[in-house]
């Protein structure tokens, strides 16, 4: 199981947390991608286990920027593709389409459509047995 980025920390760093010093955005993506490098390099598989809850607390324009300087933009892609899926209104997949599509190519892109639809599908197919 791949480790988890301490989110509802105010810092990441223990000892800064235990005495409730708060780091900013960017020190705080910042230590994230350090890690997420770490897992990648230790334990590729859990990459995307890593990444996934990160969409929450930061811009997917800045973890897209992070990835690709790890090489890791198909586990971005992945990713994205889960966070979007994910999302509950049609209007809020819309607008981070829109968003994303300044950030990333044209093969990217249709990467990322193709694997939001299959996402969206299975947890859409989840829901409908679970009604039954």
């Amino acid at each position: 199981m791949a480790p988890r980025f301490p989110i509802e920390r105010c810092c990441c760093n223990p000892e800064r947390a235990r005495i409730q010093l708060a780091c900013d955005d960017d020190r705080r993506l910042a230590c994230a991608m350090r890690q997420l490098g770490v897992v990648a390099r230790t334990d590729p598989q859990q990459a995307a286990a890593f990444l996934q809850p990160l969409f929450s607390p930061f811009a997917a324009d800045m973890l897209l920027q992070a990835c690709r300087s790890l090489g890791l933009v198909d586990v971005w892609i992945s990713c994205a593709a889960r966070y979007c899926a994910a999302r509950p209104t049609r209007d809020e997949r819309r607008n981070f389409f829109g968003y994303i599509r300044w950030h990333v190519d044209d093969a990217e892109y249709a990467l990322l459509t193709e694997r939001h639809a299959a996402e969206w599908h299975r947890l859409r197919a989840g829901r409908a047995t679970e009604t039954k």
